[in-house]
């Protein structure tokens, strides 16, 4: 898990705990799923969203996943990650 602060927002923060992206290209950073599957994070696409996610509903379209510490991933665009400010 490492800790994502919005660049102009500094008390926006996720507690990231995996980063998906979908085969459309689509990048999901999301928080620690509840035991229904349902995960609150940011979404990167055609706009940027805050929200939750169903994870079952997006499990089909996955073409990578990261769990972890993340430390070889990059942060959203117009975020960053906590330990590198």
């Amino acid at each position: 898990m490492r800790v994502m602060v919005n660049s102009d927002n500094p008390k926006m923060q996720l507690k990231v705990d995996r980063v998906l992206v979908l085969i459309n290209g689509w990048e999901y950073f999301l928080e620690k799923p509840n035991e229904d599957g349902i995960a609150f994070g940011l979404v990167c696409g055609y706009e940027d969203e805050l929200g939750t996610v169903y994870l079952p509903e997006v499990n089909p379209y996955i073409i990578s996943e990261s769990y972890g510490m993340l430390e070889d991933v990059l942060p959203a665009i117009d975020w960053e990650w906590k330990d590198e400010q």
